[in-house]
């Protein structure tokens, strides 16, 4: 009994206090009036634990609502983020529909001025080989896309339509290999051939040695190919030699298109007009 007490005697001592607490209490409420000096004393002595036990449970109270705040706050937080996020993709997503709307519109006054309509096509693929140079465009035989129609940007010439399937088209860019425009000099109206050499140049081919070339020279389309209209640019010569063997010069040249970025394409509608016939040996006027 003795070592129980011993044991608990701080838990007995309390809940001693707090007996007294309650008696002092319920005798104050039997006998209103002014408090005895035992009175006094015991709520001296309680006093410290009461306004103790009061302040606990006040910073308890207030730190648990701070923390129901700060949960409320960073999920708040977690939403806004989210919403903030949402809102700048769609912004990116705007501007670049915006920019891709503008740099179509783009080629509307650079190539009215050649007299046939056109179609406007965004480029949605690229040929990933370094050697043959073809991009695909979202325009296809619906939008009135046909084989060997020329594609150009406000630039210049970028190649030609050599592949039409239901809703897309393959266009052979003039740097590829296989791709040959018939082209003049602005200068000089020397003409020539311009052939793809990969790696983003073409070269200007049989120009004779004593043709004036200079490097700076405009190459513009001469129409005797019938795929390109007449005058349109193509490239600028970066660089002239004689010093081979043979009796041409070797030319090489940088198109005035940014073949390897643009990103929007117009189709031109071009109908060369019809090669008259010529007469059959012995009609009149024939010698």
């Amino acid at each position: 009994m003795f070592r129980y007490l011993a044991r608990n005697r701080s838990i007995l001592l309390l809940a001693l206090i707090i007996l007294l607490s309650f008696l002092i209490i319920t005798s104050q409420v039997r006998r209103p009036g002014n408090a005895t000096l035992p009175e006094r004393v015991v709520s001296a002595i309680l006093y410290p634990f009461a306004e103790g036990t009061l302040t606990v449970k006040n910073t308890f109270r207030r730190a648990w609502g701070n923390y129901a705040g700060l949960v409320d706050a960073r999920d708040e937080n977690i939403r806004l983020r989210k919403e903030n996020r949402e809102f700048y993709l769609e912004n990116l997503r705007l501007k670049e529909a915006l920019f891709k709307d503008a740099k179509t519109a783009e080629l509307g006054p650079a190539l009215g001025g050649f007299g046939c309509p056109y179609v406007t096509a965004r480029v949605i693929g690229r040929d990933a080989s370094s050697w043959f140079k073809t991009a695909w465009i979202d325009k296809g035989s619906p939008g009135g896309i046909a084989r060997d129609m020329p594609a150009a940007t406000k630039d210049g010439v970028v190649g030609r339509v050599t592949k039409v399937s239901g809703w897309t088209s393959r266009i052979t860019l003039i740097t590829d290999p296989e791709s040959a425009v018939s082209c003049i000099t602005q200068r000089t109206r020397e003409p020539g051939i311009l052939a793809g050499e990969g790696g983003g140049l073409c070269r200007f081919m049989y120009v004779g040695k004593s043709a004036d070339v200079k490097v700076g020279d405009l190459l513009i389309t001469s129409g005797l190919d019938r795929v390109f209209p007449e005058g349109m640019p193509v490239g600028r010569v970066v660089s002239v030699s004689k010093a081979g063997q043979g009796y041409f010069q070797d030319i090489e040249v940088r198109p005035t298109a940014d073949i390897k970025r643009f990103e929007a394409v117009a189709i031109l509608i071009y109908r060369p007009r019809p090669i008259p016939p010529q007469p059959a040996p012995g009609e009149k006027g024939v010698k």
